[in-house]
């Protein structure tokens, strides 16, 4: 699904273009690079640029972008999580509501449990 995708994301770069590789599906797509620009005070710079440094970083530019793009990870995922926690909360309490017949598979599984441990 879309989580596993996001996850599963390997990017590279080669010639100055970017291509993501998913394990997924293991295609390379070209990816169009875009510019995004930002003003910050002299003290965040600077802050930034030494994280950056003994962080192992190549780049101020790398620094942020992966700081950027761990945050953003972050929250699609926890927006996600609850997404699908409220979709789960609404098909376990419409089952209990509204119980569906169990079918003869889950009544044949259910004789053999019974079975089972009525010895």
């Amino acid at each position: 699904g879309f989580k596993k995708y996001l996850t599963e994301i390997l990017i590279s770069t080669f010639n100055k273009r970017t291509f993501v590789l998913s394990k997924t599906n293991w295609e390379m797509q070209d990816i169009q690079k875009a510019r995004f620009d930002t003003k910050l005070s002299k003290a965040q710079k600077d802050f930034f640029e030494y994280a950056a440094n003994i962080g192992g970083y190549r780049s101020l530019t790398d620094f942020v972008v992966s700081s950027a793009q761990e945050k953003a990870n972050l929250i699609v995922e926890q927006n996600t999580r609850i997404v699908l926690s409220k979709s789960d909360q609404e098909i376990f309490f419409n089952e209990i509501i509204n119980p569906s017949k169990p079918n003869k598979a889950l009544l044949e599984a259910a004789n053999r449990y019974y079975e089972s441990n009525a010895k």
